[in-house]
């Protein structure tokens, strides 16, 4: 959700996304940044399973390539139909969220709109987003992962990088 909050406020991030989905040019590697989401998707819902977050009989890897295929059909649909991206996300979340994860965490997601500029920059100043700002310094890189001490009762955020 970080990732459809930034695509919206970032030109460089919007740009990037672009290229990634254009088939004109020969020489660009398309496939690197979708393995790259994967991998990461992957490796937090590994985390996650780890922890006891995922039901038993999920596969890490199934609902990470579901999840960023998704997110990329999302993406050009959006554009496309002039949708708005993150309720489009938001809605793939809580769709798929409930079949993966245990119920005690499932209680604990927040999968609504807007919550990629909650994640960023605090419940507060999410709708003043300067993420591309001219005034702003370059915003930092997103770190998406959930830290192993995390403690059991904290928000979870692993799912939440689309």
């Amino acid at each position: 959700m970080v990732f459809s909050h930034r695509l919206r406020h970032d030109v460089l991030m919007r740009g990037s996304a672009r290229l990634t989905l254009e088939q004109n040019g020969r020489e660009l590697d398309r496939a690197a940044p979708y393995r790259g989401w994967i991998d990461l998707h992957t490796a937090l819902l590994v985390e996650a399973k780890e922890r006891g977050e995922l039901f038993p009989h999920v596969d890490p890897s199934e609902p990470a390539r579901l999840v960023v295929g998704a997110f990329a059909g999302l993406n050009v649909m959006s554009q496309t139909l002039g949708l708005e991206l993150d309720r489009e996300v938001s809605a793939l979340y809580t769709s798929v969220l409930p079949s993966l994860v245990v119920p005690a965490v499932a209680s604990r997601l927040d999968t609504a709109p807007g919550r990629g500029g909650r994640a960023l920059h605090g419940t507060n100043e999410a709708d003043r987003c300067a993420c591309s700002s001219p005034q702003s310094p370059a915003p930092a890189p997103v770190s998406v992962a959930v830290p192993r001490s995390a403690p059991r009762s904290a928000p979870v955020e692993t799912a939440a990088v689309g």
